[in-house]
């Protein structure tokens, strides 16, 4: 790569760190970025190095890690490894952090600049590296490569119109070059990353086909819901956004439902915006958690507010639809988790295109993209249950072994 674009890249990356670190007083999410990276190196060199072979997980966030778990845990098993992964953002870290039976290790990134890079890598000494998805940086992808560590890139997913397959990408394509082995989604993947020459390129899956199958057969029961639920259908709102509850207000309103939001950012003025767009009665999941409150009468409410993060899947056993929030502008969330409990699936129809999992399942009637409460209520009136089921099942067969297909190709 050119002198240029390394130069740009670098100042880049220090003019983000700056900016974070002038934010972090006002900015709960940089702060949180910030203050974790402090003592990174003399955390990591008290603890490491260890006897066991060292496998390196590296993901953006909660879902990346979750989407991932099938493949980092079967090779732990395999190698009897120690498990190191590291997050970009706040939400994955401290998600991760306290949970029990997790990797051996989790840590923030240090920030991309050839010192980090050079000083994290001694000091840890993966046998592998894998990268989940997107999330690539320059300094640790060509630093790995130069001390000749296996790099891989799992769940990759690319179409023309990321920055890779731009004429002003040359530093991301750069990046794809420095992998050992890139496991890909799907074939159109395949072919779009041999139009700029990548070499070694696997079509294997998606293993978070394989994260939902597993997981949801292991989910805590949460026998409250039912309760709420009462006689009524459950619709569940998971992930959702502003622009998702103004689309589904009107048959919010019709109280035909009941209805659980779970909002993407659950910080407590962010539920205080939530609430007051609602003229039903409303109740607080933590509310739930009060052993004074009732729950024989809990379905006198119209809608329920989860304001507690990690139990969305679980959630979503219970429903009798799922909307997906994401849709109308800032990306669609995770569609399989509802899914896999073999429900009919919405959410918007304005960014959903870059997902391969959302056109599979609008293509065999499960799921269905929505650009207004008038097209749902249409759907919902003519939607058969019993074939979707079959439909789901059959589709979730098919879908399922990536974890496999890597974990026969890697070998220490």
């Amino acid at each position: 790569m050119n002198s240029l674009a390394c130069g740009v890249y670098r100042i880049a990356i220090a003019s983000y760190t700056i900016i974070l670190k002038i934010i972090a007083p006002f900015h709960s999410k940089a702060k949180k970025m910030v203050v974790g990276r402090k003592n990174i190196f003399e955390s990591l060199q008290k603890y490491f190095p260890t006897t066991q072979k060292v496998l390196l997980f590296h993901c953006a966030s909660l879902g990346e890690y979750l989407q991932a778990t099938p493949l980092m845990f079967a090779l732990k098993k395999k190698y009897d490894a120690c498990l190191l992964v590291t997050f970009f953002s706040p939400s994955g870290y401290h998600a991760i952090k306290k949970k029990k039976n997790g990797p051996d290790f989790v840590y923030y990134l240090p920030w991309d600049t050839p010192k980090n890079a050079y000083r994290f890598l001694s000091i840890v000494q993966p046998c592998y590296i894998f990268f989940v998805k997107y999330d690539l940086w320059y300094y640790f992808l060509t630093t790995a490569k130069k001390k000749k560590i296996p790099l891989f890139l799992i769940n990759g997913f690319f179409h023309k119109k990321q920055i890779f397959f731009r004429l002003y990408g040359g530093v991301f394509r750069y990046m794809l070059h420095q992998f050992t082995h890139i496991f890909v989604q799907n074939h159109s993947s395949k072919k779009q990353l041999e139009s700029i020459h990548i070499p070694k390129i696997t079509v294997v899956g998606d293993t978070k086909y394989d994260y939902v199958q597993h997981d949801a057969k292991k989910l805590l029961s949460i026998p409250v819901i039912s309760l709420f639920k009462g006689k009524k259908k459950l619709v569940v709102v998971g992930s959702s956004w502003t622009e998702d509850i103004q689309l589904l207000m009107p048959l919010i309103q019709e109280k035909s439902y009941q209805w659980i939001i779970a909002p993407h950012v659950v910080e407590g003025e962010k539920i205080k915006v939530l609430e007051k767009m609602f003229s039903q009665k409303i109740i607080r999941y933590t509310q739930l958690q009060n052993t004074n409150h009732p729950l024989n009468n809990l379905a006198v409410y119209d809608i329920l507010i989860m304001d507690q993060m990690g139990l969305l899947f679980a959630l979503y056993a219970y429903a009798d639809y799922a909307y997906v929030g994401g849709g109308m502008k800032q990306g669609l969330h995770n569609i399989l988790e509802p899914a896999v409990f073999n429900i009919p699936i919405f959410f918007g129809n304005q960014k959903y295109q870059h997902f391969p999992e959302a056109h599979d399942l609008i293509a065999i009637g499960a799921a269905f993209a929505i650009k207004n409460t008038e097209q749902m209520k249409a759907h919902i009136g003519n939607i058969d249950i019993c074939n979707i089921k079959k439909k789901m099942t059959v589709f979730f067969e098919k879908k399922r072994g990536a974890t496999k297909k890597v974990v026969d190709m890697l070998t220490f």
